[in-house]
């Protein structure tokens, strides 16, 4: 998963260090997997991003039917 900032730059975990960030991107797919569906909890402070995810995966299993 990759996040960008403002400035159309991709945040990577080298140069990001918000913690819940961090836990987004190794519990949310995780998340998706085992519940085989988006309707994931999100992760609390970093709700942006988690919607941001959910909402990406659903797109991509509306893309595939």
């Amino acid at each position: 998963m990759t996040e960008y900032g403002g400035d159309g730059t991709a945040k990577t975990r080298e140069d990001y260090d918000f913690e819940p960030w961090h836990t987004a991107l190794d519990e949310l797919p995780a998340s998706v997997i085992e519940k085989q569906s988006a309707d994931v909890d999100v992760i609390t402070g970093a709700t942006g991003t988690s919607n941001k995810f959910i909402q990406a995966v659903e797109r991509a299993l509306e893309q595939a039917l």
